[in-house]
């Protein structure tokens, strides 16, 4: 005798369901994760570097300052 398709009953229905958001829930916290790794991994590295690229300089310019220009100039 040959057995035919079952269709799940209503119990096994809900426990696939519930496999699958929790499998579901599990992958997607493994991406954010990797991501927020990724992230900060390039925040510190793009700190690193602008830290290196940044030079001390004597008084900062004054930029703006109304007698640096003369009339009909522009900044």
């Amino acid at each position: 005798m040959r057995e035919g398709f079952r269709f799940p009953t209503p119990e096994e229905m809900r426990a696939l369901e519930r496999a699958a958001r929790r499998a579901r829930a599990e992958a997607i916290a493994g991406l954010l994760a990797a991501a927020g790794g990724q992230l900060k991994e390039l925040i510190v590295r793009g700190a690193t570097v602008l830290a290196s690229k940044v030079r001390p300089t004597g008084a900062a310019p004054r930029y703006g300052a109304w007698r640096d220009f003369q009339p009909g100039e522009r900044p």
